[in-house]
């Protein structure tokens, strides 16, 4: 998506380049360039925006050693993220509505992405 706010090429590079040796981790550039259209695509929308970066985790489900011992009973199942979104979103409408303001409300974007291995970004 071409935008007036779109990184050039080189600029991509040099970002890319910076973030590989603060974070010490490779980027990807599969996961960085949809995030970064769906930053265009907002801004095109928008003229303010706001990023947060979270990090997610599921509740620890069982006790350390005791499997037969759950703590909680949680649906984290791989739809779990659409879920919450789609509350929020929900959440954000009623409250909307709830307020009688004019017009829809904007509602967030977002783009996601799974670790595979959180053992490899462990701190020993």
């Amino acid at each position: 998506m071409e935008s007036q706010y779109s990184l050039t090429n080189e600029e991509i590079d040099d970002l890319v380049e910076i973030a590989s040796r603060k974070y010490r981790s490779p980027i990807d550039l599969n996961i960085l360039n949809p995030l970064l259209n769906m930053v265009y695509g907002t801004l095109m929308k928008n003229n303010r925006i706001l990023g947060i970066r979270t990090d997610s985790r599921f509740a620890q489900s069982h006790v350390p050693g005791e499997p037969d011992l759950p703590i909680c009973f949680q649906r984290d199942d791989e739809q779990a993220i659409t879920r919450f979104y789609e509350s929020l979103k929900s959440q954000l409408r009623a409250d909307h509505n709830r307020s009688r303001r004019p017009g829809d409300p904007t509602l967030p974007s977002y783009g996601w992405c799974r670790e595979r291995d959180t053992s490899v970004h462990r701190l020993c």
